[in-house]
């Protein structure tokens, strides 16, 4: 979760509140790319261990785990134009890049379940 929160750059602003942009700090960037997809491809193995832990016994565990596959892969997708599409709309990256750790704290609740 902080690792996402690390390409967003909150100032002060003037007038006592807050900014959130995308930041162009290169070595936050870079922790950023690393702690992410460390993070991805670590929940992309435990959803797939997962089903196998808990329908791993059922005859037709593979048709589940290509379905479960297929999901990911288009919720990858998925999440790319949503990201797309959200900076045409507000003209920043900001708001799709908030987005992520609000999805962040949602996967780490499905993981612990």
């Amino acid at each position: 979760l902080l690792g996402t929160l690390m390409v967003l750059k909150v100032s002060r602003t003037d007038a006592g509140g807050f900014t959130v942009e995308p930041t162009t700090d290169h070595a936050r960037l870079l922790v950023f790319a690393v702690v992410y997809g460390l993070g991805y491809g670590a929940v992309y193995t435990l959803v797939q261990s997962k089903a196998a832990k808990l329908f791993g016994s059922c005859p037709d565990f593979c048709e589940l785990q290509g379905f479960l596959a297929a999901c990911q892969y288009g919720g990858s997708f998925c999440g790319v134009l949503l990201t797309g599409k959200l900076h045409d709309y507000s003209g920043s990256y900001g708001v799709a890049f908030a987005i992520y750790p609000c999805l962040a704290v949602l996967v780490c609740v499905h993981c612990c379940l």
